[in-house]
């Protein structure tokens, strides 16, 4: 305890005299001296080591090979700092959850605009029910600030398949342009359905890329939507709402999603108040186990839709509606989609106009 308190006080002389210079330490050394594999409480190391980083305004904590273990959840307000927590590789550098943790993992706060936080490179499970394995708030800040979430090669799951689950993955607000790229998310086998992968408020421009949803009651849930949201390859298998998508009605807010399936029980795409949206190349399809009706692609109060190259993948008993167009929904063009399977193409409202339906097959059956 002695050598810890005297590292971290000369830590602490660097930050008082201002150093302009990133603060890179590793999790592993002196003062943190976390020891992966002793199944003992890593969080506090961590904790101080971010602490530590964000008070001299940004830098990276690395976090070396092997399995460290969370029993209480680690909080730090990031402020107005750049940091990036970076492990030797998804299930090579891995943060357990423990069974006495029910809180989750991470819980990033933000009281001041301009931060920039990235996690990159490492493994994140559960070993008991419930808990938010990453959370980032930003309680005291409008929608217009700007506070970044960068996630890069991670994955988030429970330790074992058919048992333990975090509630929620990804829970945050208020943020400007968060990338997810190669992130996989996955619950336990079909145990209920109470898991959220990513649910996020006031965000804007999105970027989903290579991500993958599994075993999920909801895939992806944003809402507040502004800017250009982005999903390319983004996947959901195994779930029961795929992917429910909200823009803010007084923002300017585009979709494009593309080349992705989505295998789900309830509903695919859930789309409402987008200036204008684009489907290209999408597999839908679903199992039968809660659902009596199933509905793969919603568009509520959306402009200039664009449905191309979707393949209604046929269901063996569940009737379906594969397009449903609402409320004040208008110019949506459907081309070169095929309809397979048991139910309706395309239903829409009186109130929906002008729309164009242009070399599709309508293989369906009532």
């Amino acid at each position: 305890m002695r050598h810890f308190a005297i590292a971290r006080i000369a830590i602490l002389i660097l930050l008082a005299a201002g150093s302009a210079c990133a603060l890179n330490v590793t999790v592993t050394d002196s003062p943190y001296s976390a020891v992966p594999e002793d199944g003992l409480d890593d969080s506090a190391a961590f904790a101080s080591a971010l602490n530590d980083i964000v008070a001299v305004g940004g830098g990276t904590l690395a976090v070396p090979c092997g399995n460290y273990d969370f029993t209480n959840k680690v909080t730090v307000d990031l402020h107005a700092a750049a940091v990036t927590i970076a492990g030797d590789g998804a299930a090579v550098s891995v943060i357990n959850c423990d069974s006495n943790n029910t809180d989750g993992v991470f819980l990033f706060s933000n009281t001041d605009s301009g931060n920039q936080l990235t996690l990159k490179d490492f493994t994140i499970t559960a070993c008991q029910t419930g808990g938010t394995a990453i959370a980032v708030f930003n309680p005291s800040l409008s929608a217009a600030a700007v506070c970044s979430l960068n996630m890069q090669n991670v994955t988030i799951m429970p330790e074992v398949d058919q048992v333990n689950y975090f509630t929620c993955h990804v829970d945050a607000a208020n943020l400007k342009s968060p990338v997810f790229y190669n992130v996989v998310a996955a619950a336990a086998i079909r145990i209920g359905y109470t898991m959220t992968a990513y649910r996020i408020a006031t965000v804007d421009s999105p970027t989903f890329e290579q991500t993958y949803v599994k075993h999920a009651d909801v895939g992806y849930r944003l809402t507040g939507i502004q800017g250009a949201a982005n999903f390319y390859r983004a996947y959901c298998s195994d779930t029961r709402f795929g992917y429910d998508l909200a823009a803010t009605p007084a923002q300017t807010a585009t979709l494009s999603m593309r080349h992705f399936h989505s295998g789900v029980y309830d509903q695919g795409i859930n789309v409402s108040d987008f200036d204008q949206v684009e489907i290209l190349e999408h597999m839908s399809y679903s199992g039968d186990i809660t659902s009596t009706v199933f509905l793969d692609q919603v568009f509520t109060d959306c402009a200039n839709v664009n449905i191309k190259g979707t393949i209604f993948h046929p269901m063996t008993r569940i009737p379906r509606t594969m397009i449903s167009l609402k409320g004040t929904t208008h110019d949506v063009f459907i081309k070169d989609n095929i309809f397979n399977g048991r139910g309706t193409p395309i239903e829409q409202d009186s109130t929906v106009r002008g729309v164009l339906m242009t070399g599709c097959h309508d293989n369906s059956q009532e």
